[in-house]
């Protein structure tokens, strides 16, 4: 996670008090590719860290090889989670059928994927979701404008490779 010129997403992570000030950051880089790993590295993160991805998956981890899924998720039943992450600076601009075309057909013609997440930072919903097929779901801004004080504490630890215990199990949001 360490960038040619010194962009590490782990620092932006910890330089930020919060969501809103993480996704100001993150607006604010010039390089969409380092918006995109960012973004990438904060998913990840999250699904490590937030209850209700925490109960549901064992590890997260990068492929060996970018063919066009970001992550793939181990459950704790043995299923296999591919994870997309597509980070908007325009959180009004929704992600299309087109840009994510590529991550369901590798999912769907992959043998042990089992399911499909597509985190992103968009308001609206996915133009034409419909035609990706079953077994795909999202994971979009909503939730991460509702991460409190805890949990944020919580991935900015698991940024810094700690793994901390939840203080309280909230319910699922």
């Amino acid at each position: 996670w360490v960038f040619w010129n010194n962009m590490n997403p782990n620092d932006l992570i910890l330089s930020s008090s919060n969501w809103d000030e993480f996704f100001e950051s993150l607006s604010a880089l010039v390089k969409t590719k380092d918006k995109g790993d960012a973004f990438e590295r904060f998913t990840q993160l999250y699904l490590q860290t937030a209850p209700k991805y925490r109960l549901l998956l064992k590890k997260v981890w990068k492929p060996d090889v970018d063919f066009g899924i970001d992550f793939l998720a181990e459950t704790y039943d043995k299923q296999t989670w591919s994870i997309q992450s597509k980070f908007r600076s325009d959180s009004d601009s929704a992600l299309t059928y087109k840009e994510l075309s590529t991550f369901k057909t590798i999912s769907d013609n992959s043998e042990n994927i089992d399911f499909c997440l597509v985190a992103h930072t968009s308001t609206k919903p996915i133009k034409n979701l419909h035609l990706l097929g079953e077994n795909i779901s999202t994971l979009g801004i909503d939730e991460f404008e509702s991460i409190d004080s805890e949990l944020w504490e919580l991935i900015q630890a698991a940024a810094e490779g700690v793994q901390k215990k939840l203080q309280h199990m909230f319910a699922f949001q």
